[in-house]
């Protein structure tokens, strides 16, 4: 599954990818690169690598979670997003953005109500 979503100079994409009952995902913007990675199983709290530097483990962290206790799996997602000269309301818009990929997946795979308190 691919899903793209735009606000002004953003752009983020998310690819999902089935591994058996499980999900990966790949979330970038920018200069893709890998920055941060995490892994969540429902009502378990998530684990978290980042390179040093790199946020993108925060995004990451936000979307795995909610897609484990959405579709009631494992998912392990890798976020690498990078635009030059990022404002501190663009950092916000790309946690908005997550948000809104998350939704958009869950609903994709018949999850409309799931979870909506991240």
């Amino acid at each position: 599954m691919l899903l793209t979503v735009t606000s002004g100079r953003l752009t983020l994409t998310l690819r999902l990818h089935d591994m058996g009952k499980d999900v990966q995902a790949l979330l970038t913007g920018g200069n893709a690169h890998a920055g941060g990675i995490a892994l969540a199983a429902p009502n378990v709290p998530v684990q978290t690598l980042s390179l040093p530097g790199h946020r993108d483990a925060e995004l990451a962290c936000r979307l795995a979670q909610g897609l484990a206790d959405g579709l009631g799996c494992a998912a392990c997602v890798t976020a690498g997003i990078h635009y030059d000269h990022i404002t501190r309301a663009e950092i916000e818009e790309c946690r908005r953005l997550t948000d809104a990929l998350l939704h958009s997946a869950l609903e994709r795979f018949g999850k409309p109500d799931a979870p909506s308190d991240i």
